[in-house]
This record gives C-alpha cells, sequence and structure tokens, in this order.
C-alpha cells in the first residue's frame, strides 16, 4: 500500500467519527415527530431530549483532553465509537422520556470525544500539504451524516426505534476501524516511544521529511520538560494565541445561527411553496446535498487557497445572505400582521373566526407555529429560499469544516489536547445557548431581528479572521507554533 493511500485510509476511517455527530444531528428532527406522541413530551419535553446531546457533548470534549493526552488520540477514538454504539442501542430500547434523555446525553458523551480527538488525531498523522483536505473530511462525514439520517427518517417512519438503533453502525466502523490504525508520532514519542514514532512517520512520509519531523518532534518535546502540569503548556505566547483563535472561532460558528437557520428550513421550504409536509421533507434534502457539495469546494481548496481566503469569502457570503434574510422576514413580519389586523376585525363581526397572535411570533412554540406565506409573497419567499441556500453552502466551504482544521493545528504539543477540549467544548457549549435561546428570541425580537442578529455575529468573525487569523496551509505543526510565538506576529497577521 503507497504511502499516500496508507495516509488517506486513516483520515477516512477516523472520519467516522463526524458520521455519528452528523447522523444524530439529522436523524432527531424525524424522529421527535413519533416521540412527542409515543412519551407524550411537550415542547419543552422535546427540548430536553434534543439538548440532551449538546450537553454530553460538552462534557465528553471537556474529558477528552485528559483522555487523549493519556492514552492518544486512536484510544480516544475508539472510546467514543463504543460508547456511541451503547447509546444507539439504549436510545432505541428507550421506554420512557427519562431514559431516553439520559442514552442521549450518552451518545452526547461519544460525539464530544471525537469532535476532539478525531481532529487532532488527523492533524499529529497528515502530511503538511495535505493537513487540511484530510481534517476536512471529518467535516464532510458530518455533512453525509446528516444526508443519512434524513433518507433513514424517511423510509423508517414511524418507526424511530430502527432510526435511533441504526445509529450503532457508525460507531462500530469507527471503533473497530480505529483498532488497525497506528498511533500518532507524537503523542508516541511523548511517551517516549521514539522507535514507534519513527515507524508510523516512515510510513506517512517520504524518508526526508519523516527525518526532519522526528528532529522537529523531539526538539518541541525537549523545550518542554520543564512543564509538569499541564496547564504550564499555556505560559507560552503561542499556546495562548492558539487557545484564543481557536475558542473564538468555533463559539462564532455557533453563533451565526448554523443550527437555527437549518432546524427551520422545512419550514422555510413551506414558505416558498413546498406547502405538502412530504414535500417539505423532500426540499431539506436540497439543504443536505447542498451541505455535502459545499464541503467539497473545501476539500479541493483548503491546502492550495487557504484557511484564510476561505474563511474571508464564506462569512462575507453569510453575512450578505443573513441580512437579505432579515430584510426578507420582516417583509414576512409585516405582511403577517396586516393579515392579523384583517382576520381581528372579522373576529369582531363572529364569533367562528379563528386569528393568529398580533406579533407574528409572539406565540411561537414550534416551527409548526410558523405562520404560512400569505399571498402575493411568492417572489419574495424564493429569495428566502435563495438565501437559505447561499448561507449553508457559505458555511459549508468554511466556518464548518474549517473550525476543526485550525482546532487541530493550532495548538503546541504539550497544550495540544487540553486546547482541543476547551475549544470544543466552547463549541458544544454555544451551541447549547443557542438552541435553548432560538425560540426566546423569535418571541422577542421577532425573525428578522433575530436573523440580522446572526449577521451581526457572522460580520465580527469575519472582522477577527482578516486581523488575529494567520494562515497556516503548507506548514508543519512546529512551524505553526513558531510563528503562533513570535511577538512581532502580533502586528502582523501572515496572510500567506
Amino acid at each position: 500500500m503507497s504511502k499516500n493511500t496508507y495516509v488517506m485510509l486513516i483520515a477516512i476511517m477516523t472520519a467516522c467519527g463526524g458520521l455519528l455527530f452528523g447522523y444524530d444531528v439529522g436523524v432527531i428532527s424525524g424522529a421527535l415527530l413519533f416521540l412527542g406522541k409515543k412519551f407524550s413530551l411537550t415542547d419543552q419535553g422535546q427540548e430536553v431530549v434534543t439538548s440532551a446531546v449538546l450537553v454530553g457533548s460538552f462534557l465528553g470534549a471537556l474529558g477528552a483532553g485528559w483522555y487523549t493526552r493519556r492514552f492518544g488520540g486512536r484510544s480516544a477514538n475508539m472510546l467514543a465509537g463504543a460508547i456511541f454504539v451503547v447509546g444507539a442501542f439504549a436510545s432505541a430500547a428507550s421506554g420512557s422520556a427519562e431514559t431516553l434523555t439520559m442514552s442521549r446525553l450518552l451518545v452526547g458523551i461519544g460525539i464530544g470525544i471525537t469532535a476532539v480527538a478525531a481532529p487532532l488525531y488527523v492533524a499529529e498523522i497528515a502530511p503538511p500539504d495535505r493537513r487540511g483536505m484530510m481534517i476536512t473530511l471529518y467535516q464532510l462525514f458530518i455533512t453525509i451524516g446528516i444526508m443519512v439520517s434524513y433518507i433513514v427518517d424517511l423510509a423508517s417512519a414511524p418507526h424511530w426505534r430502527v432510526m435511533f438503533g441504526l445509529g450503532a453502525v457508525p460507531g462500530v466502523v469507527l471503533a473497530v476501524g480505529m483498532s488497525f490504525m497506528p498511533s500518532s508520532p507524537r503523542w508516541l514519542a511523548s511517551r517516549g516511544r521514539m522507535a514507534e514514532a519513527k515507524k508510523v512517520l516512515d510510513r506517512t512520509l517520504e524518508p526526508a521529511l519523516a527525518e526532519s519531523a522526528l528532529r522537529d518532534i523531539q526538539a518541541d518535546l525537549d523545550s518542554q520538560k520543564s512543564q509538569s502540569h499541564w496547564w504550564l503548556a499555556f505560559r507560552s505566547r503561542a499556546a495562548r494565541r492558539a487557545l484564543v483563535i481557536t475558542t473564538t472561532l468555533a463559539v462564532f460558528q455557533q453563533l451565526i445561527g448554523i443550527n437555527a437557520i437549518i432546524y427551520y428550513a422545512p419550514r422555510i421550504f413551506q414558505k416558498a411553496g413546498f406547502v405538502d409536509e412530504k414535500a417539505a421533507l423532500w426540499a431539506t434534502l436540497v439543504v443536505g446535498l447542498v451541505n455535502v457539495v459545499a464541503t467539497f469546494i473545501t476539500i479541493g481548496m483548503v491546502d492550495k487557497t487557504g484557511r484564510r481566503k476561505l474563511l474571508i469569502w464564506g462569512l462575507a457570503g453569510m453575512v450578505t445572505s443573513l441580512g437579505i434574510l432579515g430584510i426578507a422576514f420582516k417583509q414576512f413580519d409585516n405582511s403577517d400582521n396586516q393579515k392579523t389586523s384583517q382576520q381581528a376585525s372579522a373576529a369582531t363581526a363572529t364569533t367562528t373566526a379563528a386569528t393568529p397572535a398580533a406579533s407574528t411570533f409572539a406565540d411561537v412554540a414550534s416551527p409548526k407555529d410558523l405562520p404560512s406565506t400569505p399571498e402575493g409573497s411568492e417572489s419574495l419567499a424564493w429569495l428566502t429560499l435563495v438565501c437559505v441556500i447561499v448561507y449553508i453552502a457559505c458555511f459549508a466551504f468554511s466556518m464548518g469544516p474549517l473550525v476543526w482544521v485550525l482546532i487541530g493545528e493550532m495548538f503546541p504539543l504539550q497544550a495540544r489536547c487540553t486546547g482541543n477540549a476547551i475549544a470544543c467544548g466552547g463549541n458544544y457549549f454555544a451551541n447549547f445557548i443557542v438552541g435553548a435561546t432560538f425560540l426566546s428570541m423569535l418571541t422577542a425580537f421577532g425573525a428578522s431581528n433575530t436573523f440580522l442578529l446572526f449577521a451581526s455575529m457572522a460580520m465580527f468573525a469575519l472582522l477577527f479572521v482578516l486581523f488575529f487569523l494567520p494562515e497556516t496551509a503548507g506548514r508543519t505543526l512546529e512551524e505553526i507554533e513558531r510563528d503562533l510565538g513570535e511577538p512581532s506576529s502580533s502586528g502582523h497577521v501572515r496572510t500567506s
């Protein structure tokens, strides 16, 4: 087996961790249609069942730092796969809402562990000129997992136990597949197993690059021998800058509203003319397809074009599409308010008249409560549809995959496991906050202002990238560490 084939096999196998996350994100949306009836779940109960995964992911990500540092990324991914299998089967066998919530908490722990371990493991084992592409496979597999879950939801409805149970498949693939993969050379070297580290480097790099990489790893370890505790690693300028940059971008990835947009995508499609529920579900597959296809843009360009340019292009597109989406929803709000006034007037003449709330989103409790498209707003609805597709496409080739790439590659060796855990933990915490407050924001601010708020968050993220993110493409992990540690780099961001 050639070096290129072997390295790609490692990357693909590790990316199966993304399948875990993607499948669960998608499958719960279909399962909730039947769980509410089975367990008599209120809207709040459904939110608890859904958010249990995010809580588990946050806890799993924080714990993954210690575990990965102690036992390595290979072992951490195997553990994540095993936990996900147990959680998937437990979810499928749940006899109560409480059991299902705890089972999904377990699933979240597995997702959180692999979110830390997978990008870190690939970053440490990939050649510098293909590292971005290989880590991006993790995000690609997330989008594929979402697509697969949509298909499973359509094919297996109303059998929600089947939906959850099939989630064990990617968990088995990850746990078993990783058992045949090597440990990362940097982790082996940190445990004093230099001969094994050299053997792995020889399998993945050309001889000259392998020798150079081993010397850099050894020099990095020698420079950090005085740091007996993990937190001492953050005394270095490089580690602190990496922590600030990656955690900020990880939080922004959620604050720009990706999960909220995806959550309401089916209803937005209904506004665009897909009034039948089945048609709306099929239209949602279009979103999943766009997500997958756009991620391939990153795979082909991330190591040639660079991280900064793709992030700048993507965020600019998201600011534009979210801004237009906010204006479009403002028109929907105004149209519905006019319709509401007319219905309210009719209600004074007949007690049988049914009138909506005075504010379009005043009583929104779930997506089904969003108003339908008024007559005469068809062109505006299609504009909304286009904006959603553009937004998702821009996210899929920029903030979606590249945040994971940067988290995997920016930290110095001794701070890598803990730094990854903190950044991923910040991501899942922000994910939880957005998910828990989105409906409240709709009620308090309306849809238009909510999406304009997301647009402003995307603008802040764009400014952060422009002024604080150095280019890391084509650099070894040790070179990135040296760049981040240079005092002069604070006044000049490396852009190429």
